[in-house]
């Protein structure tokens, strides 16, 4: 069976400046959260500040996660456990508003190996199927296509929503999710500015709607 990748993304709670949420999120919900049964891999992905402001524009979320288990099984068993010590949840209380919170379960696709960087920074993009497309025909552009228009980059991988995992909860947020790991801030600002809007009408009538999320990934796990 397939490893399954956890994307969640939430919203900070009203009066907390990101600055104060990013440093919750990683001293003290981190260790909270990283000690949760079963995890095998917990990725924090913090938005790049410039003065205390995200980069880029507001994607409608001020933390994004990457959490992979063996199974549904697996993390259902671990947030059941969870749930039963209370902390996790008392602590997502304190920092996150979780009505506006957006998640998608799916399979990871590592397309380019992670390299190991001084200064690795994430593009996270939370892709949508274009009405007329379908989620597969979203993905197989993603994998061929345009990862053949990409430059070089420190480490790529595809995570796409499994409906069936979905099945009695709410449903995914997106249809797949992108992560792009660059060697640094002005490579990703370069893919940005340059390489990606080059490269965007590849995804004409497949994709509609994306959300962007530059990050310097924290790993709790």
């Amino acid at each position: 069976m397939p490893m399954l990748t956890r994307v969640g993304a939430a919203a900070r709670r009203s009066g907390m400046s990101v600055r104060e949420f990013q440093d919750h999120w990683r001293s003290q919900h981190g260790p909270t959260a990283g000690a949760i049964a079963n995890l095998r891999r917990y990725v924090q992905h913090h938005g790049v500040l410039v003065d205390g402001t995200p980069l880029l524009p507001y994607p409608g979320f001020d933390a994004c996660s990457e959490l992979d288990f063996d199974s549904l099984e697996a993390m259902d068993e671990g947030f059941a456990v969870a749930a039963e010590q209370g902390e996790l949840r008392a602590d997502e209380d304190r920092f996150v508003d979780k009505s506006r919170y957006s998640w998608v379960l799916g399979e990871a696709d590592q397309r380019a190996p992670d390299r190991d960087v001084v200064d690795p920074v994430t593009l996270v993009t939370w892709w949508r199927a274009h009405p007329t497309a379908t989620r597969d025909r979203l993905r197989d552009v993603l994998t061929g296509e345009w990862e053949a228009a990409l430059p070089d980059v420190a480490g790529r991988r595809i995570i796409t929503a499994r409906p069936d995992w979905h099945a009695d909860r709410p449903p995914p947020s997106a249809d797949a999710v992108e992560v792009i790991t660059f060697d640094g801030l002005d490579a990703a600002r370069s893919f940005l500015t340059a390489e990606a809007p080059a490269a965007g009408p590849l995804l004409a009538g497949v994709a509609f709607g994306s959300e962007r999320h530059l990050a310097r990934p924290v790993v709790i796990r």
